[in-house]
């Protein structure tokens, strides 16, 4: 839609880890803002507050739950680097790429760092006063 004029794209939602945002692969090189950009870019600061806390949480959680392969902490080491070393070989994959594209029409890349189990710990934990602040409203949605 957006191909034809039929639709404008005014945000995309950033990636999240948790403690910093980040551009996705898929919106590099558009001429698009992430929200908290348009946002201070029409009221003048970031956005703050309950509400934005959320918002964080929903997209790094997001982020992470798209694409998450896990193995037990028992797990052994070789088995995780193996697992790590496939996982960023197909990122590189030009087949992966093609069948990605017509699928999905993007392209995931995958995360398989050592620090990718702290990253992903960080972008699922909401702070407990968050999470009642949500359940009280989603039981009580301002009209």
């Amino acid at each position: 839609m957006v191909k034809t004029g039929q639709a404008i794209p005014v945000f995309y939602d950033p990636g999240y880890d948790g403690k910093s945002f980040f551009m996705p692969d898929g919106v590099a090189g558009l001429p698009i803002l992430p929200l908290h950009e348009l946002y201070r870019k029409i009221r003048g600061a970031m956005p703050s507050g309950r509400l934005w806390e959320i918002y964080k949480s929903i997209i790094g959680a997001d982020g992470i739950i798209q694409r998450v392969i896990v193995m037990p902490p028992s797990a052994p080491q070789s088995a995780i680097e193996a697992w790590r070393s496939a996982i960023m070989r197909v990122n590189e994959d030009p087949a992966y790429a093609e069948e990605a594209e017509k699928t999905f029409g993007f392209v995931p890349q995958w995360k398989a760092g050592a620090d990718t189990p702290k990253i992903a710990q960080s972008a699922l934990s909401i702070l407990p006063d968050v999470r009642a602040f949500l359940a009280d409203y989603m039981k009580n949605v301002p009209k």
